[in-house]
């Protein structure tokens, strides 16, 4: 259960790329997803041999009952949510359906970093992170990306820490390769850039939360530091 199918985020690509795997290992995958994505991942998903649904509805108590009425029909034996509004909705909808149901953690949320961003209402932040917490008590597990987003989110949302699996997002080697030497080389060559030149990449999309404000700040302290340190 996730928020969209677009293009665009990093949740989406990865589940995409994990739905073959899954169906491949004997996994009978569903995919609900609460708003409207055209053009998105749909098509791959249902070749990949997922059965795709668009659950969302103008309110939030709508889109609840619906969901609720979609499990009830396809029976799961576990629900799988990912993102604010699908873990709020899908676990209250999961839970009135007696079907255990397991969380994403993927980003850090509700803190100074995100009350720093743009246009952040800490009202409107505050009232999430309430939803958030309540329905997370109902979780059977948790599963973060990495030991700093799940002690931080263990916290803000007042779950155990011993409840969160740190599952790091998985990387096809067919698809990408491995790390060499030889590799690396050919990049800095095809950049025209020397050996001991140090080089960053910044693979997330632009936004706020994905935190490359602290990444420029954080390269002239990067430059001054040995190589490999």
């Amino acid at each position: 259960m996730v928020d969209s199918v677009n293009r665009t985020g990093g949740a989406e690509r990865a589940l995409v790329s994990m739905a073959p795997q899954l169906v491949r290992a004997g996994v009978t995958l569903d995919v609900a997803y609460l708003y409207d994505s055209p053009g998105g991942w749909q098509p791959e998903l249902t070749a990949a041999g997922a059965a795709v649904f668009g659950v969302g509805r103008p309110t939030g108590a709508a889109t609840a009952a619906a969901l609720r009425r979609l499990i009830r029909e396809r029976r799961p034996d576990l629900v799988h949510t990912a993102r604010h509004a699908s873990d709020v909705l899908g676990r209250t909808a999961a839970l009135a359906a007696r079907t255990p149901v397991v969380s994403s953690l993927l980003d850090p949320a509700y803190g100074p970093e995100q009350s720093a961003a743009h246009g952040a209402s800490p009202w409107r932040m505050r009232t999430a992170q309430a939803l958030d917490a309540a329905t997370a008590q109902g979780a059977r597990r948790f599963h973060a990306l990495t030991r700093h987003v799940a002690g931080t989110m263990a916290r803000r949302l007042r779950v155990p820490r011993r409840r969160i699996d740190v599952v790091p997002r998985g990387l096809d080697p067919e698809l990408l390769g491995t790390a060499t030497p030889e590799r690396r080389a050919a990049v800095r060559g095809a950049l025209e850039l020397a050996q001991d030149v140090p080089v960053g990449r910044a693979a997330p999309r632009p936004h706020h939360r994905k935190g490359r404000d602290v990444g420029v700040s954080a390269w002239p302290a990067r430059r001054r530091a040995p190589p490999g340190g």
